[in-house]
């Protein structure tokens, strides 16, 4: 009688050990995601003890409360299958016994402790082929002696991927190649259908298409790009040469992985156009006051850059009562953009100064474009009413900046001391550059003659030879 109650003390003692870690008993991942026309797998784990047997397990459907069985496991008799609405799509159930502390299994489980389950009884529900139409929520339910039905539940969540948007700048009249799929793949796609479109203002028109081992065809539809597309590696999409037309169009790459699946992804063009920039001196009237203006000229820009003045090579930011500045943009029927600013000079008391002025287009990733005119250098003389100016010019340059409006490098510039100098005029006298052509000619020149005479001496030499030779 006393090893009875002994033994029901211990079994009490053991069930409400096991009892305090039901929450725990159902170890699985509660959202799983999948892409259609994959594979997928639910997996119920439940701890395995000798004081707790399952009797049954059930997969079921919950679609609006209404629960709709998959399939029934019985340790003693097996597995029985039951016609699930999706009959299209193959499925199956398995058991298995694998450790508690697998990456689908709960931390609690696999904590350190006297009530820790070292394996778990687990069944899998396998879908094949998935579709949009098995999302929904699954549960899994236990049998179990003594503690009843225990129940976990899963969403599945099948999905195509949402498509992915890209930037890409290309310089006008260059080859442009846009990645199918952006290069976010290493998978061949010549293994898929694909078709390639162009969009603009919320219309898209296909381009070109191309089925597995076949070759590509192309849309004569489209005039602008009927001779100018190509497909090259891994269908990437090439155009030569790019026009301003292509700028801010939309080419969309699809690629038809499932009747459910088909991966896009979109690149919106931005087409960059080299400006010409020009600074030059407008003179005043002789014999007057009169202070000269600066005018800066940008022609066959694209897209519209901002027009930035420096003065003795720093930025002109605030507009003093000795200088204002002036500018009129517009934009010829191709769609460049020209910009004319004029730099007026009101009352200057400083003898000399330099003036410079720059075009900023702003890239992606905060980088900005520079492309500066020539640097400008004059002196203004104020006695006895008589006006002395002196304008030189270095060559331009372009530089590429990761801050806008930074100041420009002018370290590398060419010296600013005069080759020649005007007295009351307002002209741009470039310095005289070396002539190189000139001396590379001459040198070559007096190569070929001292290889000639080179030559001659050596036969005259071998001749001198013979003649002893035959005395």
């Amino acid at each position: 009688m006393e090893r009875r109650g002994l033994f029901s003390l211990f079994y009490l003692l053991a069930m409400s050990s096991v009892a305090g870690q039901l929450e725990d008993v159902i170890t699985q991942a509660k959202v799983v995601r999948a892409l259609p026309g994959t594979d997928v797998t639910l997996v119920c784990s439940f701890p395995r003890s000798d004081h707790i047997y399952v009797t049954q397990v059930q997969w079921s459907r919950i679609d609006d409360n209404q629960l709709t069985r998959i399939a029934v496991y019985h340790p003693t008799y097996g597995i029985q299958y039951f016609k699930f609405p999706e009959t299209a799509y193959n499925f199956s159930v398995s058991f298995s016994i694998g450790n508690c502390c697998s990456s689908d299994a709960k931390e609690a489980s696999c904590s350190p402790g006297p009530n820790t389950f070292p394996e778990c009884s687990q069944w899998a529900l396998q879908l094949k082929n998935v579709s949009v139409s098995l999302s929904g929520q699954y549960e899994c339910s236990l049998a179990t002696y003594p503690f009843g039905t225990k129940a976990g539940k899963i969403q599945l969540i099948v999905q195509a991927e949402e498509e992915q948007h890209y930037v890409k700048e290309v310089q006008l009249n260059q080859t442009l190649e846009i990645p199918c799929l952006g290069n976010v793949t290493s998978e061949n796609l010549s293994n898929y259908p694909l078709k390639w479109l162009v969009g603009e203002n919320g219309r898209k028109e296909e381009l070109v298409t191309k089925e597995p081992s076949s070759p590509e065809v192309y849309r004569n539809d489209n005039a602008l790009y009927r001779e100018r597309i190509h497909l090259g590696l891994n269908n990437a999409l090439k155009i030569f040469p790019t026009k301003l037309s292509d700028d801010g169009r939309m080419f969309s790459c699809h690629v038809a992985y499932h009747p459910e699946r088909t991966r896009k992804s979109s690149t919106t063009v931005r087409v960059l156009a080299y400006p010409e920039i020009s600074a030059s001196l407008q003179e005043g009237s002789a014999g007057t006051l009169q202070k000269p203006n600066i005018s800066c000229v940008v022609r066959k820009a694209f897209p519209k850059p901002s027009l930035v003045w420096y003065v003795d090579r720093e930025i002109l930011r605030d507009q003093s009562g000795e200088m204002s500045v002036k500018q009129e943009d517009s934009q010829d029927s191709e769609g460049f953009y020209q910009l004319r600013s004029t730099l007026m000079l009101h009352g200057i008391h400083q003898a000399h100064k330099i003036f410079l002025c720059a075009c900023l287009f702003s890239f992606l990733r905060n980088e900005t474009w520079n492309v500066s005119s020539e640097e400008i250098f004059f002196s203004f003389d104020n006695k006895s009413n008589e006006v002395s100016i002196q304008a030189f010019s270095t060559v331009a340059s372009e530089e590429n900046r990761s801050v806008s409006l930074a100041p420009l490098d002018f370290t590398s510039r060419a010296s600013l001391a005069p080759a020649t100098a005007t007295q009351g005029s307002g002209k741009n006298v470039k310095a005289r550059p070396f002539p190189w052509p000139t001396a590379v000619a001459v040198l070559l020149l007096l190569c070929s003659f001292l290889i000639v005479l080179g030559i001659w001496k050596w036969c005259q030499y071998q001749k001198e030879i013979v003649d002893k030779v035959n005395e």
